[in-house]
């Protein structure tokens, strides 16, 4: 809660990261999840996809393994056609190369508000002057993500609008990398 406005709270079930973001992803409103390639942003999305499914009416919009929901003509619209649905999603995840114009931007923004759903989207934080990259103005939360083996660090530093700025280490699970050399035949 900052300057005495209330948001409801869209709990990850990652305790951590819960108590980092004032007790989850605020509801109406857009969190980035910044970070290098390989830091876990995408273990780190299906994890609270995997905890937060059974409990809440959840979208994932995924590059890797196909959407969930109806399927339109890019990822970024998808994500926006979910927030319209009813019953409405109280959280949708996206974890989609590129994160289109700037009027699609908004619009997902807008939608969020007016929807009252939580949204998390991942992004690369490449060049500062990246048209490509999510305003962070937009955002309620900022999270940055860097990692040292199975564990990552969440920063909230750079932005934290319903919560205190803070750092939080989180133990996850990354898929084991199976190595392609061939055996020698004994």
């Amino acid at each position: 809660m900052t300057n005495g406005t209330k948001v409801r709270r869209v709990p990850t079930r990652i305790a951590a990261l819960d108590r980092l973001l004032g007790g989850g992803l605020a509801a109406g409103h857009v969190t980035l999840l910044e970070g290098a390639p390989a830091t876990g942003k995408t273990t780190l999305i299906r994890t609270i996809a995997k905890r937060v499914a059974r409990r809440k009416r959840l979208h994932v919009v995924d590059k890797r393994r196909g959407l969930t929901g109806p399927t339109l003509a890019t990822p970024f619209s998808v994500a926006c056609q979910l927030l319209t649905l009813a019953p409405r999603p109280e959280l949708v995840l996206i974890d989609v190369d590129g994160i289109g114009s700037r009027v699609a931007r908004q619009e997902l923004v807008d939608l969020a508000r007016a929807s009252g759903c939580a949204v998390l989207i991942i992004d690369y934080p490449g060049d500062l002057h990246d048209l490509r990259r999510w305003p962070h103005h937009d955002c309620a939360a900022v999270v940055k993500i860097t990692r040292r083996e199975d564990v990552v660090t969440l920063d909230t530093t750079t932005k934290n609008r319903y919560g205190a700025p803070g750092t939080c280490d989180v133990k996850l699970r990354f898929p084991q990398l199976v190595s392609t050399k061939k055996r020698n035949s004994a």
